[in-house]
């Protein structure tokens, strides 16, 4: 649902462009992502249970929405290292007393060099990478555009967890990667820049 709102929200305020073909795009792009989390079985949606976790991860969505459009909206000069990096520390300054909390807690597991070096790995690859590459992208592409390439997510999701764990992959990402791929590809089309004045 997040490319959807950031796609909505930068038409609407930012004044992108966005066509009916990268609209098209769009849908056919969140079909097959709901087609891979279901693992093809549509009928599954039907016996869907809310619960209150959920209402963080739309919280999460809509908070996320916002972050994006609200860095295009507010331009920096700085380049898209130095604005990760500002970014970051602020982030740090946020999170530090609530981490600092929580070691402090008995029921806290240890923090060995194991895990050490496991978020200093998940800090720098899918962290500082993956910020920089998505900061990138938007600034070439525009909000709405960009956004849409989050849906590749589950795609590299499978790859890594057959490549790193053996899970196998099934019909159901094939049929996935069919749609996102094209719709991606939609998004990725004429559009997205800022319409005139």
């Amino acid at each position: 649902a997040s490319p959807v709102l950031i796609a909505l929200v930068s038409v609407l305020w930012l004044h992108e462009r966005f066509s009916r073909f990268q609209t098209l795009g769009v849908a056919l792009a969140i079909a097959g992502v709901v087609h891979v989390i279901i693992r093809g079985h549509w009928t599954a949606l039907g016996h869907v249970q809310w619960v209150p976790g959920d209402l963080w991860i739309v919280a999460a969505t809509l908070a996320w929405a916002g972050y994006v459009v609200l860095q295009r909206h507010w331009g920096t000069p700085l380049s898209a290292a130095a604005h990760l990096c500002a970014v970051a520390i602020g982030g740090l300054v946020v999170l530090l007393p609530f981490v600092l909390w929580e070691l402090a807690q008995a029921t806290s597991p240890a923090v060995g060099p194991t895990a050490l070096w496991l978020m200093v790995l998940g800090g720098v690859v899918p962290g500082a990478g993956a910020f920089w590459c998505y900061s990138f992208v938007q600034r070439q592409l525009g909000v709405s555009r960009a956004s849409a390439q989050l849906y590749l997510g589950p795609l590299y999701g499978a790859a890594f967890a057959w490549m790193f764990l053996g899970e196998p992959v099934g019909w159901h990402h094939a049929v996935g990667a069919a749609l996102i791929l094209p719709g991606i590809w939609l998004v990725s089309q004429t559009g997205g820049g800022k319409s005139p004045a």
